[in-house]
């Protein structure tokens, strides 16, 4: 429900004074049949007011979600229907736009109503504050109160310190922390949080600061490291929380690091030489998402594998303390790919992967530090986005997409790709892909239109559902090409063109296709013929020979894309609530 509409919304507060006063005279099961072709916010509250039926069963959709924005009218009016508790009751997820604040008075306000009115929603699971401006300490404390919030989304702007001192209650329940646009500054503040956070498994971190403001501020992992020592010594000496009473600094300093992550995305971080890993913060084990977007990594962080002092070894004496490429690992041992070769001394302790459990990997950096990520994660892996930076200059250094082509091949339970449009893929790229990822569904890659007359040849071998060919300003030719499928200026005769390529016999497989920004959906409309004659090219026959499949395509928004493919994953952003 967004309160800054206008439509209908009156209708719905007073059920009394606009809803006619009848009884069902339908089945509630054709009720909800109506309520799943409705939507739009506006059009669900149009339709509350015409029976106190629908009006019920339209509050848990319109309530579900609930913006509260500070630049319409409409702000007042939506948080005196969030005082009544049996509309509070249905709110999950509370977002707070306060881009029409101006002042900290004004947000002191705000913040004190939004507090007012959660107390009555008792299953409010997610908070999204975007108000660019510091969070009250008022609303922190509220949100503290809160048994049932699992999802704390924070965009940090700038402003005073957060806490100013405050020593924060504990998030008891909280399993997500997303928290954009920390300084150097406020280190302290967000770490603080973050020791607040006990069963946390979801950390994603976005710095605003420049990576030559962190090096000169040292606000590196190696800060976070003191900040959250310093966190420990001030609950033992204020004694606020029972739990941490007795304990030494060590001891409460191994309770913080071994925070068992499942996600971590960190954004505009600089990680200096030499600074600490994740693994002293953090037990990756079983961490199964991991995503680095914008980050400046000058060392082989997030890990450091440890390597066996061989004397007899020239393996031990060379090596530089990272992970060996990708080339030098077995896939024919028993231990698979992970494991040391044959009748060779061992080089790596231990010998499965530092990253075991890990499924998804994104990141924006093309580099020899990916390709080290690639190979320390385990056989588990099953997608890797290699996102787009803020501006595209140059292509990807030979040598660096030949080893990401050949990490990337050695995971052999992949199945979804997306590659970067600075990673111009030759055809000897296609094949080796295609032959090492046997198992993959979705890809999204860049590649001269040269070159894709040898994909087409290797797409038969495969068992794609979603391909993706993604627009690069580094393309020689074929501008003109995307510039057609730009969406929303794609006429009837792409369409049809579009069409004719999903109806191949190739590609009948296929259900989604990627062309610069345009999404396509392929739908396949069963049509009888007692003939069993197709009338064109862009139909096939049914095995019964009673008719005959016809292609078509659905041109998709923004808003249709399907949930968790290589498109909305595609995109470089931290917050994904």
């Amino acid at each position: 429900m967004d309160c800054s509409m206008q439509n209908g919304f009156n209708s719905f507060l007073y059920p009394t004074k606009h809803s006619p006063d009848t009884a069902p005279v339908l089945p509630f099961e054709v009720f909800n049949l109506i309520l799943s072709y409705v939507r739009r916010p506006k059009d669900l509250a149009a339709l509350s007011s015409t029976s106190r039926v629908l009006h019920w069963l339209t509050a848990p959709k319109l309530f579900d979600h609930v913006w509260l924005d500070t630049s319409t009218d409409q702000l007042l009016q939506g948080l005196a229907a969030l005082q009544n508790t049996t509309y509070s009751s249905l709110v999950r997820k509370l977002e707070v736009r306060g881009d029409g604040l101006r002042n900290d008075r004004e947000m002191e306000l705000l913040a004190f109503a939004v507090g007012g009115t959660m107390g009555g929603m008792r299953n409010l699971e997610t908070f999204h504050w975007r108000c660019r401006r510091r969070v009250p300490r008022s609303l922190y404390q509220t949100l503290t109160l809160s048994t049932t919030l699992k999802t704390l989304v924070v965009e940090f702007g700038k402003g005073d310190r957060v806490m100013n001192g405050f020593l924060l209650p504990a998030f008891k329940s909280l399993r997500s922390l997303t928290i954009t646009g920390i300084d150097c500054e406020q280190t302290e503040d967000w770490s603080r949080v973050l020791l607040s956070c006990g069963g946390i498994k979801e950390l994603r971190l976005g710095w605003a600061s420049s990576f030559e403001e962190q090096e000169r501020v040292g606000g590196g992992l190696s800060n976070v490291l003191k900040t959250l020592i310093e966190r420990v010594r001030l609950a033992e000496r204020y004694r606020t929380d029972s739990a941490m009473s007795g304990m030494t600094v060590n001891q409460a300093f191994d309770l913080v690091r071994r925070i068992p992550l499942e996600e971590l995305e960190l954004q505009n971080l600089y990680v200096p030489e030499h600074d600490a890993t994740l693994e002293s913060l953090f037990d990756l084990s079983t961490l199964t998402r991991l995503g680095v977007l914008g980050c400046q990594i000058n060392s082989c962080w997030p890990y450091k594998t440890r390597i066996a002092t061989t004397a007899s070894s020239p393996a031990a004496s060379s090596s530089s303390g990272g992970l060996p490429t990708p080339r030098s690992m077995n896939s024919g041992s028993s231990e698979g790919r992970f494991a040391p070769k044959k009748g060779s001394p061992p080089t790596q302790e231990p010998s499965k992967a530092p990253l075991p459990a890990i499924k998804i990997f994104r990141s924006d950096s093309l580099s020899q530090w990916t390709i080290k990520v690639l190979g320390a994660c385990g056989p588990k892996l099953e997608g890797i986005y290699l996102l787009d930076p803020t501006e595209i200059t140059e292509l990807c250094k030979d040598d660096i997409r030949m080893g990401l082509v050949q990490a990337i091949s050695e995971h052999k339970n992949l199945q979804k790709l997306r590659l970067s449009a600075r990673m111009l893929l030759l055809g000897k790229d296609f094949v080796r892909i295609a032959r090492g990822c046997p198992l993959l569904r979705e890809w999204g890659l860049c590649t001269e239109p040269s070159q894709k007359h040898i994909f087409s040849l290797t797409f038969p071998f495969m068992t794609l559902k979603t391909c993706a060919f993604l627009y690069s300003p580094l393309l020689t030719s074929g501008k003109e090409y995307f510039e057609c499928y730009a969406n929303p200026v794609i006429t009837e005769d792409k369409k049809k063109e579009v069409e004719a390529y999903l109806a191949h016999e190739w590609f009948q497989d296929l259900k989604y296709l990627g062309i610069g920004t345009s999404v396509f959906r392929g739908d396949d409309t069963i049509v009888e013929n007692l003939n069993a004659e197709p009338p064109n090219s862009m139909s096939r026959c049914l095995p019964d020979g009673g008719g005959y499949y016809s292609r078509g395509v659905t041109v998709l928004g923004r808003e249709q894309w399907p949930e968790g493919s290589i498109f909305t994953e595609g995109e470089n952003t931290l917050l994904r609530v």
